[in-house]
């Protein structure tokens, strides 16, 4: 049954699209996808990961000899970083974190979904962000519709490719903490040697982000935390007081109304509108 025409080389989209048909479509796009054991995620390719291609041809190969393959994804190729979110733990922790308050493009999975944001640049590694919210952008990879899990579930989108969006700027501070990341600073405002607050943007620029970091749901001790690593760059920075007076001062304002992606599109796999 025809679902609906993609922006895919003017490709049909169908119902009875087999994974080589998705695989080679999602090559043809320019996304690097490699193949990955039936209801698995281990990779079929001699050096795993690495050895992802967005060459049609190379990718129709792989799935002639290995059809019911899943497909593995690598995000930070195509310009994509990938947040992992795991079960209902994962889903209050990301909720903390501002990252459920826009709607972006995602992937509901066998235990959870993938969040799918605009890649800020730099190298970014494969590691937790907190409990049960992991980050996947250049050195790792994950499973793209209609990837099969392990217990049976068939992922699935939700959401449209033109609905992905930056990463909440708490998140990109976390981000910055890790050694296993290379964030350019410039995305804040600053340039490539780092962000410097000066006196007469010091106040301006943290309140504005405390802000934003508000309207995403966050506490004034979150605002606190993540706005200290910016101020401590500040030229002076603020002392700890002051900084704490701006949290609270933000947190009094109620954060906007939380914005709950829809849940799909039912349990036929269907492409985003590209």
């Amino acid at each position: 049954m025809l679902l609906e025409r993609g922006a895919v080389d003017g490709t049909v989209i169908r119902s009875d699209w087999t994974v080589a048909d998705w695989s080679v479509t999602y090559a043809r796009r320019g996304w690097s996808v490699f193949p990955c054991g039936p209801r698995g995620k281990l990779p079929l390719t001699a050096n795993g990961f690495k050895d992802a291609t967005a060459d049609p041809y190379h990718v129709a190969l792989w799935w002639a000899q290995h059809p019911q393959a899943n497909v593995g994804f690598i995000p930070g190729s195509a310009g994509y970083i990938v947040i992992d979110v795991d079960g209902a733990e994962g889903d209050q922790a990301a909720q903390q974190l501002g990252l459920l308050s826009e709607p972006t493009l995602e992937v509901v999975t066998g235990r959870g979904r993938h969040r799918y944001y605009r890649h800020p640049g730099g190298t970014i590694g494969n590691a937790p962000l907190v409990a049960h919210v992991d980050v996947r952008a250049d050195r790792g990879y994950v499973l793209l519709p209609p990837s099969l899990h392990p217990g049976g579930h068939r992922y699935r989108w939700s959401g449209k490719i033109t609905d992905v969006v930056e990463l909440p700027p708490n998140v990109l501070t976390l981000l910055r903490q890790r050694r296993d990341v290379r964030v350019p600073q410039h995305d804040l405002g600053g340039d490539d040697v780092g962000l410097r607050l000066t006196d007469g943007l010091r106040n301006t620029t943290l309140a504005s982000i405390a802000g934003s970091l508000r309207r995403r749901g966050c506490s004034p001790e979150q605002i606190r935390r993540m706005l200290a690593p910016l101020n401590a760059d500040a030229v002076p920075p603020l002392t700890e007081p002051d900084l704490a007076g701006i949290a609270r001062s933000i947190g009094r304002y109620a954060p906007a109304a939380t914005t709950t992606p829809a849940s799909g599109w039912g349990e036929r796999t269907r492409e985003p509108a590209w």
